[in-house]
């Protein structure tokens, strides 16, 4: 008997369309196992029937965004890699949140969210996701002074995380001399942090992410963001400049 490939073509076509950073919306699921065999993958008409998919996917992948003059990979309490990152993420959170007038004072993430590395050289879409392959959200966050420095202290505690828009030091596991924006930090002022929705409401863990004074989510995609920038970036002929430049440091 013949067996039904039609399922997991269109579970390859869901998947391109994933893959765009305009993606049209998701209405409903539906869930089947699929049984994958040397019989499915040698089929010669199943081979056909996704290939138009597959090469249409292909290139859009390899589509060539920008040019890097350094490689960038994550490391700690800076790296290339957290810092051109979270600079792409605060830049494009600050022109988002003009439309609600908002301003975004800096940009927090996390190691753990950055799954791969950007390399010297040309860097393409296929790139990005895989960097970043989660679909989190950017999300803004209006905290008191006092929550802020929990922020600067719990980076401290673990020896630093991607950040942008800040410069400060470690020193026994705490945050000092701390900068916001070139401008020393005031614990008796709030401050709007650029994050993922995913930090954003992991509990316990950010404790300082609790009860803010405001939550706002901007309806952009990280990756999105990133990939905004880099095209843009790219179109101008500009390059992207990796690089370390002391903004976290142990004192």
């Amino acid at each position: 008997m013949k067996k039904n490939k039609i399922p997991l073509l269109v579970l390859l076509v869901c998947l391109y369309f994933s893959c765009k950073t305009q993606s049209p919306n998701l209405n409903s699921i539906n869930q089947q196992s699929i049984q994958m065999n040397k019989d499915v993958v040698s089929d010669e008409e199943f081979t056909k029937e996704i290939e138009p998919f597959k090469t249409v996917l292909d290139k859009e992948m390899n589509a060539v965004l920008i040019v890097s003059e350094n490689e960038a990979v994550k490391g700690t309490p800076e790296s290339e890699l957290g810092n051109v990152v979270t600079d792409m993420v605060l830049l494009k959170a600050k022109q988002y949140s003009k439309d609600i007038n908002k301003n975004v004072d800096f940009c927090m993430l996390n190691n753990g969210g950055l799954r791969g590395s950007l390399p010297k050289g040309e860097i393409n879409l296929g790139k990005v996701f895989e960097l970043m392959p989660f679909e989190n959200e950017i999300a803004i966050v209006t905290l008191t002074g006092a929550k802020t420095k929990q922020l600067f202290d719990f980076v401290a505690k673990v020896g630093g995380v991607p950040m942008s828009g800040v410069k400060f030091a470690i020193t026994d596991s705490a945050a000092v001399d701390i900068f916001i924006n070139d401008v020393p930090f005031d614990i008796t002022k709030n401050y709007t942090v650029a994050t993922s929705d995913y930090l954003a409401y992991s509990g316990d863990k950010y404790k300082f992410f609790k009860n803010p004074v405001e939550f706002i989510f901007l309806k952009h995609k990280l990756r999105d963001s990133m990939v905004e920038y880099l095209t843009e970036e790219g179109k101008k002929g500009n390059t992207l400049k990796p690089k370390k430049d002391g903004r976290i440091y142990f004192k």
